[in-house]
């Protein structure tokens, strides 16, 4: 059985416990890989430390552009692979990576042009800005070797394979680990570069994974494909990738800019406050791993599925990865409040740092489950090719209820208030996600609820006949990914349509439908009764 026949029929939380597992080790190592920088880098000094804290909000809004375009990438190709369609997934991926490529450049030399006015904007003093630009330079020079691991891994996940995207970035950790101390202190021969040696380290542990990454695409999932496509095929595949991945950067970029805000209110209270923030938050990473890791799957088997049309498994997949991150985060958190004191002194011997440090990793855990819940709604969002949706609830939640309550909270209690405010924010807006989905689930738009589409295609006669089932406009819309996907998969065969839709819908679906040009050679209407 293939990896695609797998996510089709296999039982839902089989694959997501067995694909979320590698997802889990492979985010750990990147994890990690942040937690060894923060490490290294907090053992030259609280001011070297609070200048890479410095850098997160922004080197997270660059990279998150690449999330976007791997978001949209695991979204087109999980629909893509779920109809079978292997030469039109290589050409998508192809012109994916290029996109994704030349916009990271792009951004990146506009990064270096604007350091030192950005960092002075955000706070940083002349002595920790010294280190910001050592650190930066490098950075943005090499941030282009990141997209083809980090995209292309994307693309390799969307075909069911959650391993070797795992291996390769935990390749990169153990590359940045071992080089990390060799070049920030200059061990042995290598030249002592403080927090540039970091950045150094990260440049060449990026390139390492690009070659593997380069390689499984190429060699082993054939989804790399080096024949020049006429200008239409390649702009259709970059708007279909933009259409899901801007929206998806977008919602990532504004959460270093809501962080960066986060960072200019706590260096009012002095750079201690920002150090403990940088523990905190690369930490606080480390604790979200696993709900991660499942909301990485999520997309995969919703893409999938619906790209074959099982409605009701896509459906499932949503509804128990929910709830498995609900409990994972519950059972966490009692250990982290215990060794929040002493997981915070490994990164600082400055005791104002460990202080606040320790009260972030016990305050925020408590809204990491909710989180995971806003995690897997997105996400399936995405899948659903519905961006502007997750959009709108990702910005939603940055700018109308994070914003609002953190600067509540520094009014408040000071540092410490605008930890609270963040936790707060994520609790609020994951609760009412999580009724939302519940509802969703019910009385929305995926196959298996008693208002949901439905949609069966049967190939097995002379004409392919494909029953459509459907409320809503909005459900209609998700049946149409699948039923375009008919001509490509069958250029040769005519189509015998069946419709099922409320009077009042039934022209506006056949519009729709004779946007798609199927070659169908007979159309069947069936009045559904109101509800």
């Amino acid at each position: 059985m293939t990896r695609q026949q797998q996510v089709l029929q296999d039982d839902i939380g089989t694959l997501i416990r067995r694909l979320s597992g590698p997802m889990a080790l492979g985010i750990l190592g990147i994890m990690l890989f942040t937690l060894v920088d923060t490490w290294f880098i907090s053992l030259l000094g609280t001011t070297e430390l609070a200048a890479v804290s410095f850098t997160f909000p922004v080197t997270f809004a660059v990279m998150s552009l690449a999330m976007g375009f791997s978001v949209g990438m695991a979204a087109v190709l999980g629909r893509i692979l779920g109809s079978g369609q292997q030469r039109r997934a290589a050409r998508v991926t192809t012109d994916g990576l290029l996109l994704s490529t030349v916009l990271i450049s792009l951004l990146a030399l506009l990064g270096i042009l604007t350091i030192t006015p950005l960092f002075t904007r955000m706070g940083a003093d002349a002595q920790t800005l010294v280190h910001i630009e050592a650190y930066m330079r490098v950075w943005y020079l090499a941030v282009p070797l990141l997209v083809i691991p980090m995209v292309g891994n994307a693309a390799i996940r969307a075909t069911g394979d959650t391993k070797t995207p795992s291996l390769v970035m935990l390749l990169s950790g153990v590359i940045n680990g071992i080089l990390d101390p060799l070049l920030i202190f200059g061990l042995g021969p290598f030249p002592e570069l403080g927090v540039q040696g970091a950045a150094l380290a990260t440049a060449i542990s990026w390139s390492v994974t690009l070659l593997a990454a380069y390689y499984v695409l190429r060699y082993r999932e054939h989804l790399l494909t080096f024949s020049l496509p006429s200008w239409s095929v390649l702009w259709s595949n970059w708007r279909a990738l933009l259409r899901i991945g801007l929206p998806a950067a977008l919602s990532q970029m504004m959460i270093p800019i809501i962080n960066g805000f986060i960072v200019s209110l706590l260096a009012v209270y002095g750079t201690t406050a920002v150090a403990a923030y940088g523990v905190g938050t690369r930490l606080e990473a480390l604790f979200i791993v696993l709900v991660m890791a499942i909301s990485s799957v999520v997309p995969i088997l919703v893409g999938q599925n619906l790209g074959a049309g099982h409605f009701a498994r896509a459906r499932q997949a949503l509804l128990y990865s929910t709830h498995f991150a609900l409990k994972v985060q519950a059972l966490q958190y009692g250990v982290i409040f215990i060794l929040a004191p002493w997981v915070a002194a490994i990164f600082s011997r400055d005791p104002e740092v460990i202080e606040l440090a320790t009260f972030y990793l016990r305050v925020m855990p408590l809204c990491y489950g909710l989180l995971g819940v806003t995690f897997m709604f997105t996400q399936t969002l995405n899948a659903l090719h519905l961006p502007l949706a997750s959009m709108a609830i990702n910005l939603g939640r940055l700018f109308m209820v994070n914003l609002p309550l953190v600067l509540l909270g520094s009014w408040l209690f000071g540092a410490k208030g605008i930890f609270i405010g963040v936790c707060v924010a994520h609790c609020l807006m994951g609760l009412g996600l999580y009724i939302y989905v519940r509802w969703f689930l019910v009385n929305s738009v995926l196959m298996g609820s008693k208002k949901g589409p439905q949609l069966t295609i049967d190939t097995q006669g002379p004409e392919i006949a494909v029953l459509i089932q459907a409320r809503s406009l909005s459900a209609f819309d998700l049946l149409l990914p699948a039923l375009g996907e008919i001509p490509n998969n069958h250029p040769d065969r005519k189509v015998r349509l069946e419709l099922h839709a409320p009077s009042a819908l039934l022209e506006t679906f056949e519009q729709r439908l004779a946007a798609l040009q199927l070659p169908h050679s007979s159309i069947h209407r069936t009045v559904l009764a109101p509800d």
